[in-house]
């Protein structure tokens, strides 16, 4: 699988986070539970900026 990675715009920074080095680091952590409303990510219009997600 080719590497993959998650950008997100700080302010007038952009942080990229390299999905297999953190999952890497996180193989020893045990599991929990998170509501799906606590993920901002999945209620933001990422690729398309004038659009929203269709839940709303």
């Amino acid at each position: 699988m080719r590497r993959q990675y998650h950008f997100r715009a700080v302010g007038k920074d952009t942080y990229i986070w390299d999905v297999h080095h953190l999952l890497k680091l996180t193989q020893n952590l045990m599991p929990k539970k998170v509501l799906l409303a606590d993920i901002q990510e999945l209620n933001e219009a990422y690729w398309f900026p004038d659009q929203y997600p269709t839940n709303h």
